[in-house]
C-alpha cells in the first residue's frame, strides 16, 4: 500500500511531468527519495519523462527503447 505523502507527492511529479517543469520534476524526485549514481538533472528528468509521461523524440533523442535505457543507466 502506498502512503498518502507519496501519492501526494507522485500527483504533483504527474503534473510538473505535465508541464514540462524540469526543474520541479527534478526537486520532487529527489524529494520522493530516489538516488542515481551520477545525479545528473537531465538524465534524471528525461527517464522519470519517459516512464511516467510521453517516449517522444524529444525524450528519447530518437534511440530505440535499448538505446536509451542504456543511456540512461
Amino acid at each position: 500500500e502506498l502512503s498518502l505523502d507519496f501519492r501526494i507527492k507522485l500527483a504533483q511529479l504527474m503534473i510538473a511531468l505535465a508541464r514540462r517543469d524540469e526543474k520541479e520534476v527534478v526537486r520532487l524526485d529527489k524529494e520522493m527519495g530516489s538516488r542515481t549514481q551520477n545525479s545528473k538533472a537531465d538524465v534524471r528528468y528525461r527517464v522519470l519523462t519517459f516512464w511516467l509521461d510521453r517516449d517522444t523524440d524529444d525524450v528519447t533523442q530518437g534511440q530505440s527503447f535499448h538505446d536509451f535505457l542504456a543511456w540512461g543507466e
